[in-house]
């Protein structure tokens, strides 16, 4: 599937105000209803403010479209695996929350809401070596359906 739009991003101002900024520039020339586009800038804030605290650049923003879907990536130059979190239970209830580890509450909600807004349609993938490097970063990707 070949990348619609690639833009560098840079760690010179706040990484999740470029890549909405960009995504919703990108989202509004294709055919996608106004609540798709709303949930990929929450999606896209959620994952690039989640990599400017955890993750070193550089940092990049692709968006590949098909008649089927869109998929968003966001780039990092951040080798360390990440792990999303399993998609929401609806059935949680208060007593099932109180077995949940308080710092697991207390951090990972951004990628929870990505989980949730993509329907699970979402992944991280580490990207190829180049040059003699064994990986030269991570994407993290969600698809947007129509």
């Amino acid at each position: 599937m070949p990348a619609l739009l690639l833009w560098p991003l840079t760690a010179d101002a706040p990484l999740a105000r470029q890549a909405r900024g960009l995504l919703l520039s990108a989202l509004t020339t294709l055919p996608i209803g106004p609540k798709r586009i709303e949930d990929a800038l929450l999606m896209v804030g959620e994952v690039a403010a989640n990599a400017e605290k955890h993750a070193h650049p550089p940092y990049e923003l692709r968006i590949y479209h098909t008649r089927r879907r869109t998929v968003v990536e966001f780039i990092d130059g951040d080798c360390r695996p990440l792990v999303l979190p399993p998609r929401l239970i609806p059935e949680l209830t208060l007593a099932g929350i109180d077995c949940l580890e308080i710092e697991a509450l207390e951090r990972g909600r951004g990628l929870l809401t990505v989980v949730a807004l993509a329907q699970g349609d979402c992944g991280v993938r580490q990207l190829p070596a180049q040059g003699g490097r064994p990986c030269i970063g991570k994407a993290i990707w969600f698809a947007l359906p129509r």
